[in-house]
């Protein structure tokens, strides 16, 4: 699960399962500390800062699904999807 920090490094954990591998590293900067999220998978990557974690904590459980609709999980609730899929 973990990864440690190259030596003087920021701190980094790697979250890893059937699914998704993602790293995590804590990046301090003049404005402030920020956590870089990036899926070794695909190589994308974002910033989120302390209000935007925040946000997710306040995030309803019930729309969570939202946040997954990546690769082969993501579904197109439209009805074209909804015609595309029953053929």
């Amino acid at each position: 699960m973990g990864g440690a920090p190259a030596v003087g490094g920021p701190p980094r954990i790697t979250l890893r399962n059937e699914f998704a591998n993602i790293r995590l590293t804590l990046e301090h900067t003049r404005c402030g500390a920020r956590l870089l999220v990036e899926d070794r998978e695909t190589g994308a990557a974002t910033y989120l800062d302390p209000i935007e974690l925040a946000g997710l904590c306040l995030w309803p459980e019930e729309r969570r699904a939202e946040l997954l609709q990546i690769g082969i999980y993501a579904y197109d609730d439209t009805q074209e999807g909804a015609d595309h899929a029953r053929r």
